[in-house]
C-alpha cells in the first residue's frame, strides 16, 4: 500500500501526467474546500459554484451491548425485520441503531518512537515518491520536508 510511486506511475503510463492529478490528504485536512475546487477546475467542469454538503469525519466508536447487537442482527431476527419493517423506516432504526450500540471513543494516538520507527522504515518510498512526482511535474512541493523526515 505504500508503494504510491509504482501505482501513480501505472495511471502515469495508460493516461499521461496531463490527465493525473495528485491530492495529498495533508492539503484536504487544511483546506477541503480549495482543493474540491482544484480537483474541479481540472476536471473541467461546469459548475464550478457547487460545494458538496460536510462529510461525516467517521469517528471512532466503541461498540455497546454486543449481546443485544448479536441477536437483533441474527439471520432470523434480520429476517422477520427485513419482511415486517417498512423499508423507509430502515433509515431511522439505523440511526436509532447507532445511538443505541455505539459510544463515541477516542481514537488512540501513536508514540513519537512509533511514529519515527514507521518513517525509518517508509523512508525510502517517500524518497522515491517525491523524485518522482516532482520529476514528472505531478507534484511541486518536498515530501521530504513536508512530512519532516529526517535529511542524510
Amino acid at each position: 500500500l505504500v508503494e504510491y510511486k509504482t501505482h501513480i506511475k501505472r495511471f502515469t503510463d495508460v493516461f499521461g501526467c496531463e490527465n493525473v492529478k495528485v491530492i495529498l490528504f495533508d492539503d484536504v485536512l487544511k483546506d477541503e474546500y480549495t482543493v474540491y475546487q482544484d480537483i474541479l477546475c481540472f476536471l473541467n467542469a461546469s459548475d464550478m459554484n457547487y460545494a458538496p454538503p460536510q462529510a461525516d469525519r467517521n469517528p471512532s466508536h466503541a461498540l455497546r451491548f454486543k449481546w443485544l447487537r448479536n441477536i437483533l442482527f441474527s439471520p432470523p431476527v434480520k429476517k422477520w425485520l427485513y419482511t415486517n419493517v417498512p423499508l423507509r423506516l430502515f433509515p431511522v432504526a439505523a440511526k436509532i441503531s447507532q445511538g443505541i450500540f455505539k459510544k463515541k471513543q477516542e481514537k488512540p494516538g501513536v508514540s513519537q518512537k512509533e511514529l519515527e520507527r514507521i518513517k525509518l522504515r517508509f523512508r525510502p518510498n517517500v524518497l522515491e515518491l517525491n523524485t518522482y512526482l516532482n520529476a514528472t511535474g505531478l507534484l511541486t512541493r518536498d515530501l521530504v520536508s513536508l512530512w519532516q523526515y529526517q535529511e542524510n
